[in-house]
């Protein structure tokens, strides 16, 4: 990218709302987490320090990034608390009782991500999920027995 501002002809605003970008609701996508955030949000039910999350999901054309936030609880009923254990594996999650899971152990972490619309729109994650394993192909299927047996002439 050059050092020239770069700019456009504004083409005005459209009647368009909500979310008009790539992601589809209900898809799963795989993802990389690439960032880790708190900020403290006094609007909504439970204003507190939240944990805002940021996917990057690579694209054909260009990398899409997706941010969610949860609370700071882990445990499982919560909403970080089956994240970390589908970046981490329940081993790890388990020491988190013990030993802080770092924000250094998490970001760069693959996975794949369910995406979901809100009520108004908008993308936003609604599950995380263990990268699948990749597995080496199966393995090569028996030829079948040779004819000529003695059981060819069974009328099954």
């Amino acid at each position: 990218m050059s050092d020239e501002q770069q700019e456009r002809e504004f083409g005005g605003f459209s009647g368009a709302e909500g979310y008009d970008g790539p992601l589809e609701d209900g898809k799963l996508y795989s993802a990389t987490l690439v960032k880790m955030v708190e900020r403290f949000v006094d609007k909504g039910q439970w204003p507190g320090w939240k944990v805002f999350w940021t996917f990057a999901i690579e694209g054909r054309e260009k990398t899409i990034e997706i941010e969610s936030m949860t609370s700071e609880a882990t445990g499982e009923g919560s909403t970080a608390g089956p994240w970390l254990i589908s970046l981490v594996g329940r081993q790890r999650y388990e020491e988190r009782l013990t030993r802080t899971i770092t924000k250094d152990e998490l970001v760069g972490r693959e996975c794949a991500i369910l995406v979901n619309f809100n009520d108004r729109g908008w993308p936003r994650v609604t599950s995380v999920i263990p990268r699948q394993a990749r597995t080496s192909p199966p393995p090569p299927v028996a030829p079948p027995p040779a004819t000529g047996g003695e059981f060819d002439d069974l009328p099954f």
